[in-house]
């Protein structure tokens, strides 16, 4: 196995040990074309960010949802569907990717699940 593979693996698993302790949530992705799948997801909804010339670092509210690729393969406008009845639609890419998760601006999803 590559370190790039165990290292995706590895991932996985702390996320899903995250899940059943209360570290991460579980829920459903929905794609924009309406096929689900289980997933796993981190949900972090405070980030620092670089503003003005100087580049200060302030704290701003910002939703963000990662998701295992390994699980999903997201793209915008796609819903996460949490098991604890909030939905959330994937606006854009944070930009934040690698071999195993992918992370996304979201915006509270207020129509029909």
């Amino acid at each position: 196995m590559s370190q790039r593979a165990a290292f995706a693996e590895f991932d996985a698993a702390c996320l899903a040990d995250f899940a059943g302790n209360g570290m991460a949530d579980t829920g459903t992705y929905r794609s924009p074309d309406g096929d689900e799948t289980a997933i796993t997801y981190l949900f972090d909804d405070v980030q620092f960010a670089d503003v003005g010339e100087a580049g200060a670092r302030v704290l701003v509210r910002e939703r963000q949802i990662g998701l295992m690729l390994g699980e999903v393969t997201p793209v915008e406008n796609g819903r996460v569907i949490g098991d604890d009845g909030r939905t959330w639609r994937l606006v854009s890419a944070t930009g934040e990717i690698d071999d195993s998760m992918s992370w996304w601006f979201v915006a509270p999803y207020r129509g029909e699940a």
